[in-house]
């Protein structure tokens, strides 16, 4: 029996002030439901949030040591996935995302985007299913995507119309900063998930002009380049554990924040990464300030464009891209695999804050430290450093990233 692929697409936040452009699809087959406004979401355990974000960045092929992924924008497709998989691509999948998708998974990731959107414009979130004309599949996940994800869902011939509507429809969900997911549409493939997501945040307080300075950055391999470096205090910013100080800096209306992770001195990013886990990260967060900091920011920017086929395999998913062994009968009789998943981020940091964005497409074919009082710490991020931005209210991250080298 041939098989028949399909495409996860999920499209990342961004932070910083962006115009929408891109037409969007024409009415879809079956809008998803409008987010109604809803208190913060819950999360019973963010850690696996954070080893999503952890095991992407320590897969993927880093530009001279510059990375940016999102766990949120790849998480919702995944666990979208899940619920028409059985067996041993289920489990697997799971696995990956650190939770069984039962229920509780999506109503976790739900009242997260309900809450995301009730906050305002800030971070938006939205996800489509995208089926081709000549596939039909079960009704129970269609239901599934639509009741529990959101998603707006398109019925369309596979062709270049379809690869513009898509393209557009990420475009338009990402502000600008990602305008398009796939470079051609697979007339064979069943269907593509969709998830984009756009981060629009000033800082709660801006650098002012005469805080940046000019200052030396210097890669790991001893690489030196003239940065644009933001020096404030955070009055109440600083973070450190056993493998790394660091400070977060909040955003306007303070739900989100970017956290900086440099390493203790003569450990590189990458160990840093390996040597720490989901929870010891969403304990940091959790913990917040220890203590007074004077930070060193640089200004920084990138876009990045990922193939997750191999990573997603490394990280344990095998059989749903296996021909022979996945199983998504929960979504069709007919036999299915995942073709492809792409991600593409984009990213810039300045004076006035972030923007940050992202998508990731799947395609499925048929076949603690304690605080110091009376001086400040200082964290000058003049060398190789991670960093994310989280909704520290729910403690999710939305962006984890690496600079390891500026140009």
């Amino acid at each position: 029996m041939k098989t028949r692929h399909a495409a996860l697409v999920a499209a990342i936040l961004a932070c910083g002030s962006l115009a929408g452009c891109g037409a969007p699809p024409e009415e879809a087959l079956t809008p998803g439901p409008d987010a109604s406004t809803v208190d913060v979401a819950s999360v019973s355990d963010p850690a696996p949030y954070y080893d999503l974000g952890l095991g992407l960045l320590q897969n993927v092929e880093a530009e001279d040591g510059n990375s940016l992924v999102s766990p949120v924008s790849l998480a919702r497709p995944l666990a979208l996935l899940a619920t028409g998989a059985e067996g041993a691509t289920r489990t697997q999948i799971e696995d990956v995302l650190g939770v069984a998708v039962d229920g509780t998974l999506e109503t976790e990731l739900k009242g997260l985007a309900d809450g995301w959107s009730a906050d305002g414009d800030t971070f938006s979130l939205a996800d489509s299913l995208w089926v081709n004309e000549t596939f039909e599949p079960a009704e129970q996940f269609i239901a599934n995507a639509q009741n529990d994800f959101g998603a707006e869902v398109y019925d369309r011939a596979f062709d270049d119309a379809t690869l513009g509507e898509i393209n557009g429809w990420v475009d338009e969900r990402t502000h600008g900063m990602i305008d398009s997911i796939l470079e051609r549409i697979d007339p064979s493939y069943a269907l593509y998930v969709i998830d984009a997501c756009a981060f629009e945040g000033g800082w709660e307080t801006p650098y002012e002009e005469g805080t940046v300075e000019e200052a030396t950055f210097t890669s790991e391999d001893g690489t030196e380049a003239r940065v644009d470096m933001m020096y404030e205090q955070e009055a109440s910013g600083y973070l450190e554990n056993a493998q790394c100080t660091g400070f977060m800096k909040p955003y306007a209306g303070g739900r989100y924040a970017f956290v900086a992770l440099l390493p203790k001195e003569g450990t590189s990013v990458s160990e840093l990464l390996a040597e720490t886990s989901g929870s010891e990260l969403a304990e940091l967060v959790r913990m917040g300030s220890q203590g007074t900091v004077n930070t060193g920011l640089p200004k920084f920017d990138g876009s990045y464009d990922m193939d997750l086929s191999g990573t997603l395999q490394r990280l344990g998913i095998t059989d749903a891209f296996d021909p022979q062994l996945a199983n998504f009968s929960g979504i069709s009789p007919e036999r299915l695999c995942v073709g492809e998943a792409v991600q593409k981020t984009f990213i810039e940091v300045n004076e006035e804050g972030t923007k940050a964005g992202a998508a990731t497409e799947v395609g499925i074919e048929e076949t603690s430290m304690a605080p110091d009082l009376e001086e400040p710490h200082e964290v000058v991020l003049d060398r190789p450093f991670a960093y994310l931005i989280v909704d520290v209210t729910a403690n999710v991250p939305l962006f984890m990233g690496t600079v390891g080298s500026i140009d």
